[in-house]
């Protein structure tokens, strides 16, 4: 007599789970555009840092940041990135989207962009973004 123990039903998967297997596998393609990205682009300054959402490429030791910064975005476009220009109390920089994850292209804020005096005295960074490499929530000051 030979016993076979019950077999496993195969459940489906619910959407939260499908969502979360569909994210990994956009944030996997996104850093596999960025691996060729970076591979394609030996040359350009500083040296990028993965963390798990993002690659981080830090400008403040170069002796040009805001040219360094323009020739990361300008290949970014290039190979297809869309570009978003976020800057906080401390940085200023561009981050180039490849899909669900980005390299955060950065320095500290006053050495990419400009003092501007209103009531207080603060930093802005000033980039063009091409129409067709903006994020739809860009917010780009010209």
């Amino acid at each position: 007599m030979t016993i076979i123990a019950d077999q496993p039903v195969k459940a489906e998967l619910d959407k939260q789970t499908v969502e979360t297997i569909d994210a990994i596998r956009a944030a996997i393609a996104g850093f596999a555009r960025i691996a060729g990205f970076l591979e394609a682009n030996p040359d350009l300054p500083s040296a990028p840092s993965l963390y798990p959402e993002r690659v981080l490429v830090c400008l403040n030791s170069l002796t040009d940041p805001k040219a360094a910064l323009a020739l990361w975005m300008a290949r970014a476009i290039e190979a297809g990135a869309l570009v978003e220009a976020p800057s906080d109390s401390k940085y200023a920089g561009v981050e180039l989207h490849f899909g669900p994850v980005h390299i955060y292209v950065y320095a500290n804020r006053e050495l990419l962009g400009e003092r501007v005096r209103v009531v207080e005295e603060h930093w802005q960074l000033s980039v063009e973004i091409p129409a067709h490499a903006r994020r739809e929530q860009a917010e780009v000051t010209v």
